[in-house]
């Protein structure tokens, strides 16, 4: 547990106390998951996002997700992923290989990570890059409905880029929200996110109302 209050606290550092020196906006995120089993070890993974600017009072951003999903034993599984996203008029294909651990409870509370390492190639544009994701995450263990959660997840480039400046850190996503059982295999999570977005041209930090729907 040392780790994880080390990290927590980095991550709030990083995300509050960077915010300060850069341009802010809001943003409202929709989302539904879906994990559908094909056999003992292996399942079907979907998502769909939907990423509203509440500033400009647009679309920003839309995204499809799928996958193949492989147990490798009851805490560990690896992936295979592609996306499509378009953000504004520019088009995005990714694929990533994705591991993902649940570390058990610790006083009260549940521990696990995702990492990924993500290949993405932009339409018409010439160019693409490698990110390193990292996104660890705390859950509560409690007998309440509405059960708290704290993630965190950077994004590291492992290419340089002009369009960041060859910066080696992407971006970073901070949540702080809650999650209820809704149904037998039926999840919500809703709360508050801030992603910071390190540019050349001015760093931005996004306030971000998230409501995701996990089937």
């Amino acid at each position: 547990m040392r780790f994880f209050n080390a990290l927590i606290i980095f991550i709030l550092y990083f995300s509050v106390g960077s915010s300060f020196a850069a341009e802010e906006s809001n943003d409202f995120w929709l989302g539904t998951f879906t994990k559908k089993s094909i056999t003992e070890n292996y399942s079907f993974w979907t998502e769909a996002q939907m990423r509203f600017d509440l500033d400009e009072s647009n679309m920003q951003q839309t995204l499809f997700r799928t996958g193949i999903l492989k147990s490798i034993s009851t805490a560990q599984s690896i992936g295979l992923l592609y996306a499509y996203i378009e953000t504004g008029d520019q088009s995005e294909h990714r694929l990533a290989l994705q591991h993902t651990q649940k570390y058990g409870a610790f006083f009260n509370t549940s521990a696990s990570h995702r990492i990924r390492l993500e290949g993405r190639r932009f339409e018409n544009v010439g160019f693409g890059s490698i990110r390193f994701r990292y996104l660890a995450r705390l859950q509560a263990q409690t007998s309440r409905s509405f059960k708290p959660v704290l993630w965190n997840e950077i994004f590291l480039n492992l290419k340089e880029e002009e369009r960041t400046g060859s910066s080696h850190i992407d971006r970073n996503r901070f949540f702080i929200g809650f999650r209820k059982k809704i149904g037998e295999t039926t999840h919500i999570e809703f709360g508050y996110l801030n992603q910071y977005v390190s540019r050349p041209s001015g760093d931005n930090s996004e306030h971000v109302i998230v409501f995701y729907l996990f089937l």
